[in-house]
């Protein structure tokens, strides 16, 4: 009984001293000249980071590196699990004006917002633009997969891409820890779940139709590493004026996808070869190849485009990019 006594007060002595290092840190409101505990309030921890809010409402987090996103309680507490240090921290919630705090001590951070009076419709959208997320995983990137390749291309936690099986087709989604969540599609549309190593040089490729409850796996991912004389030193990443319209291109490694807003909406995809995309397109009312002939800047191509089935090559003249 003795001993039995000791162990319970060891056990207790040893969840307190946890307790103890996991500090909590305190968020709170400011209105009329009080103070309120915040609840539900975001706060971004990381490594050189910084808001920037425009005037459309949204603001951005851009920088280095997200370590930690948590929200505090009903009582505006706190706890990370990052170890105890020095990082930048912004303290982010709908309609108040955020707090962006550098080089601060947490554990043991604190600090107030109030909600924006002005009335001027301004932070109503968090976005990210940073270059690692909580993870530090970074899966941009060109992949083997089962059948044909994979490009993507990830901003904050957020990834988008597109393959070139199925007649082409386009996926995106959520990085969570070292998982994406998202969608795809192209003859079809459905679900993806793209579970990635740790160091992102590889992941399953698990899916399923739109519908369907059971998940599918198309076997393992593997990471390319592209010679630089595989990859044009040129970048046609940006909006065009067109025409008919306004395209808009992104280009990882030497592949190039868009998308259009003539004809309906349609979608471009092909390889760069030096200064020319070879590729197809298709809207709603035509599909056929394209041969964009780019500046040395990439500033502006010749849009040159056939039907399928034609052997006569148009020129829809110069887009230029914005």
């Amino acid at each position: 009984m003795f001993f039995k006594k000791i162990l319970i007060i060891f056990v207790l002595f040893i969840c307190l001293t946890s307790l103890a290092g996991a500090e909590v840190n305190k968020i709170i409101e400011w209105k009329n000249g009080k103070e309120y505990p915040l609840g539900n309030a975001l706060v971004i921890i990381g490594k050189n980071i910084w808001l920037d809010c425009k005037s459309s409402g949204t603001d951005i987090v851009k920088g280095d590196s997200v370590l930690d996103k948590v929200s505090t309680d009903s009582q505006g507490n706190f706890v990370t699990g990052l170890p105890a240090g020095t990082y930048d921290v912004i303290v982010w919630k709908k309609g108040y004006t955020p707090q962006v705090d550098t080089d601060i001590s947490i554990p043991g951070y604190s600090t107030g917002i109030a909600y924006d009076t002005s009335m001027q419709g301004r932070h109503r959208e968090l976005t990210y633009e940073v270059n690692k997320t909580i993870s530090g995983l970074d899966v941009t990137g060109t992949y083997k997969c089962r059948d044909g390749m994979m490009y993507l291309k990830q901003i904050g936690d957020k990834v988008s891409g597109n393959y070139d099986w199925a007649g082409g087709g386009v996926v995106s989604g959520t990085l969570k820890g070292n998982t994406l969540y998202g969608t795809f599609k192209d003859n079809i549309k459905g679900d993806i779940k793209y579970v990635f190593s740790s160091d992102g040089s590889e992941y399953e490729h698990i899916w399923r139709p739109a519908g369907e409850t059971v998940w599918r796996s198309a076997g393992l991912s593997i990471k390319q590493f592209l010679s630089d004389s595989t990859i044009s030193g040129l970048d046609v990443t940006g909006t065009y004026k067109c025409r008919d319209g306004m395209m808009y291109l992104k280009q990882i490694g030497d592949k190039v996808s868009g998308n259009y807003d003539w004809g309906g909406g349609g979608v471009v995809s092909g390889t760069l070869k030096g200064n020319t995309l070879y590729g197809t397109f298709k809207d709603n009312f035509l599909k056929g190849d394209i041969k964009y002939v780019f500046s040395s800047d990439g500033s502006k191509y010749e849009h040159i485009w056939r039907p399928a089935g034609e052997s006569v090559w148009r020129s829809a003249g110069l887009s230029i990019k914005q």
